[in-house]
């Protein structure tokens, strides 16, 4: 896929807002605005809550269009509402005749609240049309003669998309660009769209659930990062996954919550420099491993030696936890090391005992994603040749008896995450999502999948 470049940069990442502040609110969750800063750059967006928590009993119906053989509209899609008409004072044939009165379009139809967590319940809605986009529905809103305003229909958006709800948060392609979608892991469908349409040289980074299960770290990277220091040097964001905020959580890249939660990890460069032979570029050696305790929020840097600092063969290429949350695993341009949370911060990275990982050609990058539980280290490997191109895979390399186990090969960018306590390593491969490990995970997503977090 070649969607991370070798240094990336970041973008605050903002949840899809299914409506504004003047829109009727009785189908809706309410919406409190969210302000996110990208640089100089202020995005305010309503975000996304429930609706009240009193319960509302539905009649015994299920939603229809225009016709009895019609079924509702399915989950992650956008509708045009014309009217929301509550149960205690409006039968289902009042909410067609009232259809009838402002819609004459086939696509139109009268839905029940109930059947749609994004939606307060306890109305009938009457709605026109079903769309992909939430810009799709402004604009057929905006094409009609009647009153009337965008929502989205889907789950509740103030579910985390965790594997405890039986579900994982996926970056999948496209045709617009990029989707953050949380997907049911049973069936491989959308639940709902977290974040839509980032594309256009951006290449999102992998998003790290904590254990606690509402909220994520990630980055975004660009094609064209190299034309601004601050981007060279990136910056990570925490998303709150119930409420959809972001706020800007440091500097750096590849963010990665420890196994337990207590340990966030990720790469930064202490800076960037213009680049010597392209004026007007930048360059950044992101060669420190930082570790912050989540408890007390102290930090711990560790850095290569004089002879390797600050040059590109001091680039940290990726890091991976370790299955006890202690350790972490992280490659140099030579080989693969283990970092204890307890060394010293004077500990030069190149000084760590190499792990021996053996069975690669020469000059194949191996880069760690972490430890299983049961032991495996699984790693990334990658080599690039001029006439061959571009190859690569993810394996599980049992360091004790030197045994690789091959999971998936071929000539694309592949990705693999752990799930939160590393008893699993999900994996993509090309539209399906397969795993290893304590839960097993064999479902079609519909997508090409370029990000996991579960």
């Amino acid at each position: 896929m070649g969607r991370f470049p070798a240094f990336v940069a970041v973008l605050a990442m903002v949840v899809a807002a299914c409506g504004d502040a003047a829109d009727p609110p009785a189908t809706s969750a309410s919406s409190p605005v969210v302000s996110s800063t990208v640089g100089a750059t202020s995005t305010v967006v309503p975000a996304v809550t429930t609706g009240p928590t009193t319960t509302v009993v539905a009649p015994t119906t299920t939603s229809d269009g225009g016709g009895p053989a019609a079924g509702p509209p399915p989950y992650d899609t956008w509708t045009v509402i014309l009217a929301s008409l509550p149960f205690d004072e409006f039968t289902r044939d009042d909410a067609h005749q009232r259809l009838a009165e402002l819609s004459a379009s086939a696509d139109g139809g009268v839905l029940v609240s109930n059947d749609y967590p994004s939606l307060n319940p306890g109305f009938w809605v009457v709605y026109d049309g079903v769309f992909e986009r939430d810009f799709q529905a402004i604009e057929h809103c905006q094409g009609l003669q009647v009153e009337c305003y965008h929502r989205y229909l889907g789950g509740a958006p103030d579910v985390a998309p965790v594997r405890e709800n039986g579900q994982a948060l996926l970056w999948l392609e496209s045709r617009f660009g990029l989707d953050l979608v949380a997907v049911s892991l049973a069936t491989g469908d959308a639940v709902r769209t977290v974040v839509p349409d980032r594309g256009g040289g951006e290449f999102p980074g992998q998003p790290s659930i904590h254990p606690n299960g509402v909220e994520a770290v990630l980055h975004i990277g660009f094609e064209d990062s190299w034309f601004s220091c601050e981007a060279t040097v990136g910056n990570t964001f925490r998303v709150d996954l119930k409420r959809g905020s972001v706020e800007d959580f440091g500097m750096g890249f590849s963010p990665l919550y420890s196994p337990g939660g207590r340990y966030l990890a990720w790469i930064e460069a202490p800076g960037c420099l213009e680049d010597p032979e392209e004026p007007l570029f930048f360059i950044a050696f992101h060669d420190t491993v930082v570790v912050r305790d989540l408890a007390t929020g102290s930090e711990r840097r560790w850095r290569p030696g004089p002879g390797l600092a600050g040059t590109a063969d001091g680039v940290v290429l990726g890091v991976g936890w370790a299955a006890d949350g202690e350790h972490l695993f992280f490659s140099l341009e030579d080989g693969l090391r283990e970092l204890p949370v307890a060394a010293p911060t004077s500990q030069a990275l190149e000084t760590l005992a190499l792990v021996p990982v053996q069975g690669y050609e020469p000059g194949v990058a191996v880069v760690p994603l972490g430890e299983l539980a049961s032991g495996e280290l699984a790693v990334r490997w990658s080599s690039f040749d001029e006439q061959e191109g571009f190859s690569g895979g993810i394996d599980l390399y049992d360091v004790d008896v030197a045994e690789r186990t091959p999971l998936l090969d071929g000539d694309g960018w592949m990705v693999a995450a752990f799930d939160r306590s590393h008893g699993s390593l999900a994996y993509s491969d090309g539209t399906r999502l397969r795993s290893v490990g304590e839960v097993e995970l064999d479902v079609d997503v519909g997508r090409q999948v370029v990000g996991i977090g579960w």
